[in-house]
C-alpha cells in the first residue's frame, strides 16, 4: 500500500502535513494563538493596551510595563521602544534620528499623539527646567560640593564679623573665589 502526500487543510496552504492536519507553520500559529486566523496587527495590540478613555484631549495612558521614571516600554517588531516615541511614529510616521518626542501634558506614560510634538534633545531640557521638572544639584545635594549649609551660614557670618576671605578658604579647603561668591551670594544663594 502506497501513502499518500497529504497537504495541510489550512485555505490556500499546499504544503506537507506535520501534524492534526496542518504544516509546520500553522500548527505553530494554531498552538501560539488558539486559531488558525493571523494574530492580532502588532498597531492594534499596541493601541489595545493604551486607555484611551479620556476623550481625544484626555491622556492616554500605557496600561503595562512603565520604567522606573514612569514611561511606557514595549517590545515592538522586535524593537525595544518607549511608547510614546512608538504613539508618535505610528500615528505621524518615522521619527528623524536627531529628534526626540516631547510631551506637552508631562505625563511620561501618556500615549496620546495630540499631547506629542518632536524636538531636540537641547528643547527638552530647555522645556523640563522651564516647568521645573530637572534634577536639582543645588547646595549639599550636588555630589561635588564640600561645604554644608551649616559651613556656608558661618564663612557668611564669619565675613560680616571681619574674619579674612583667605583665611577661611584654607579653612574650608575651598578656593578664596569659592568663599567670595558665597559672601556675594553668587553661589548658595538659597541659604539665608
Amino acid at each position: 500500500m502506497r501513502l499518500q502526500s497529504i497537504t495541510c487543510y489550512a485555505p490556500e496552504c499546499a504544503t506537507q502535513v506535520t501534524a492534526r492536519g496542518l504544516c509546520e507553520k500553522h500548527y505553530a500559529r494554531l498552538r501560539k494563538h488558539g486559531s488558525l486566523d493571523f494574530p492580532i496587527k502588532p498597531a492594534e495590540r499596541f493601541w489595545s493596551r493604551v486607555d484611551r478613555s479620556a476623550g481625544p484631549h484626555g491622556c492616554w495612558p500605557w496600561l503595562r510595563h512603565r520604567t522606573a521614571t514612569g514611561y511606557g516600554r514595549v517590545s515592538f517588531r522586535g524593537r525595544l521602544s518607549l511608547t510614546h516615541r512608538l504613539a508618535y511614529a505610528l500615528t505621524y510616521g518615522d521619527i528623524p534620528d536627531e529628534m526626540r518626542v516631547l510631551h506637552q501634558c508631562d505625563n511620561p506614560p501618556c500615549c496620546n499623539p495630540a499631547h506629542l510634538f518632536l524636538g531636540t534633545q537641547a528643547a527638552n531640557v530647555a522645556d523640563m527646567l522651564a516647568k521645573g521638572r530637572g534634577p536639582s544639584f543645588q547646595g549639599e545635594r550636588n555630589p561635588r560640593a564640600r561645604l554644608t549649609a551649616d559651613d556656608v551660614r558661618h564663612i557668611r557670618q564669619r565675613v560680616a564679623d571681619g574674619a579674612r576671605r583667605g583665611d577661611l578658604a584654607a579653612e574650608y579647603a575651598v578656593s578664596d573665589v569659592a568663599i567670595s561668591y558665597i559672601v556675594l551670594r553668587k553661589a548658595w544663594a538659597h541659604i539665608d
